[in-house]
């Protein structure tokens, strides 16, 4: 099954294309054949209000460049922030103007992610979505009845063609919002894909598959996709990757718009080809004016003397990896451990020089959470440093989803060490996830991660 679903896919060129200058999008040359699709994925945006300018005049750079019509936008979860003040206080206000702004240019369709119901309950998020025009779909299910609470998929119909593009949510039930948990049920992604992925295809001639389930979900379900998916889109781990897989081109995007991918879909001829292009928003130098003023409206609305006030200053501009061995070295020399770990998606952003106020602060950490510290022998700390920092692993085979930063130390034989870590990553089910290892941690009293970054800062 395997080889022949290889041999298939051999036929289906992906060409990797990365735009060094934006908003232009430039393919170098002329194209033979139009596409009939050209689609932008992207996933957990997570009220990205300085980003969203910039993905609007990407998407302008985008139509100014190309002819074809309408374009269709792929959001593949998480559209929300309840960390971002702005958009917690205006219920997304921002969010929804930029789809909005996007529905100008074609189709929206969103996956439900875990954040989808930060602001609002899960049926007013479907609700105002189909007021703005905007296609939802997934496999979250309302309790007790069972039901849907979108359909788990819509149809792009092109050149007598039907392109089905499917829904997966995470069933990581407590990643949800703690008021809305005993409402809804997920079921298991991987054995969803195996019992039904084949029948909501139906007589599709293609399908799309956006997984919001994570990694280690999507490395389970992706040898059962059918030969005629024409790429699949993770998210949830705010990860960036984009490799074939059992000769499925698997995808994620990263976290806060920082790469839109675009693929461009041909149907022509015997066999399909996708042609794939990334747009780096940290290249586009000017964003759309018109979001820019939107969000900017917000905020003065919304944001209140508490949120403004500054938390501390900033030395030096980081990014949110530097930014994130900053906070791990921090917390670790803080308590006087011997090394620290954090979990990466409690990142959202990095710092930037100069006065930092509080609203910038709780983008850069999304959480706070309790200290949590044990002592663990020389192997066990190896075991969990193998799981750490997988932002510098190449192979896919090494990652498992969401994972730990940790501060640096040469790990000796026959000694014991004294590890530091946030109150998530110590509850008994993340522990395996996060660390490989059961651990009795202690609460340090009185202090929390945000507490300690901030004191720094001071």
């Amino acid at each position: 099954m395997i080889q022949r679903k290889r041999a298939f896919r051999f036929l289906i060129v992906a060409m990797v294309v990365l735009l060094l200058s934006a908003p232009a999008f430039l393919f170098g040359g002329e194209r033979e054949h139009i596409p009939e699709l050209v689609i932008v994925n992207m996933a957990d945006t997570h009220s990205a209000y300085d980003t969203y300018p910039l993905i609007l005049s990407a998407v302008e750079g985008i139509t100014q460049e190309l002819d074809y019509g309408d374009l269709v936008f792929l959001i593949n979860g998480d559209l929300f922030e309840f960390g971002n003040a702005a958009a917690r206080k205006s219920q997304g206000l921002a969010d929804w103007e930029f789809l909005s702004r996007l529905k100008r240019y074609g189709t929206v369709i969103v996956n439900i992610g875990n954040h989808e119901f930060d602001f609002v309950s899960p049926e007013n998020f479907i609700e105002t979505a189909r007021s703005y025009g905007v296609t939802v779909i997934g496999t979250v299910r309302t309790v007790p009845d069972g039901a849907l609470l979108a359909p788990e998929y819509t149809d792009l119909e092109t050149d007598g063609k039907t392109v089905r593009v499917i829904g997966i949510a995470t069933n990581q039930i407590n990643t949800y919002p703690k008021e809305y948990r005993e409402t809804i049920t997920v079921p298991d992604p991987v054995a969803w894909t195996d019992e039904h992925y084949n029948a909501v295809l139906g007589s599709a001639d293609y399908s799309i598959l956006l997984s919001h389930a994570g990694l280690t979900a999507d490395v389970g379900l992706l040898p059962l996709l059918p030969d005629n998916t024409l790429f699949a889109v993770g998210g949830h781990d705010h990860l960036t990757l984009r490799q074939e897989i059992y000769g499925i081109p698997y995808m994620h995007n990263g976290f806060c718009g920082e790469k839109l991918n675009v693929a461009e879909v041909h149907l022509e001829g015997a066999y399909p080809r996708v042609v794939f292009h990334d747009i780096k928003t940290a290249d586009i130098s000017k964003g759309d004016a018109g979001m820019e003023e939107a969000i900017g409206l917000i905020r003065a609305q919304y944001l209140d003397a508490e949120d403004t006030a500054p938390v501390g200053v900033v030395p030096e501009d980081m990014t949110v990896l530097e930014a994130a061995y900053w906070a791990v070295e921090t917390v670790r020399d803080a308590i006087g451990a011997d090394v620290a770990f954090l979990n990466h998606t409690s990142f959202g952003s990095g710092l930037q020089a100069g006065m930092l106020p509080k609203y910038g602060f709780d983008k850069f950490m999304r959480f706070d959470n309790k200290v949590m510290r044990a002592t663990v022998s020389a192997d066990t700390l190896r075991t969990i440093l193998a799981l750490s920092n997988q932002h510098l692993m190449k192979s896919l085979d090494d990652r498992t989803g969401d994972f730990l930063y940790a501060s640096d130390i040469d790990v000796e034989y026959g000694r014991e060490y004294e590890i530091v870590t946030s109150s998530w990553v110590a509850l008994d089910f993340n522990q395996m996830r996060y660390l490989g290892a059961e651990i009795p941690f202690e609460e340090i009293p009185g202090v929390t991660t945000k507490q300690i970054l901030a004191s720094a800062l001071q």
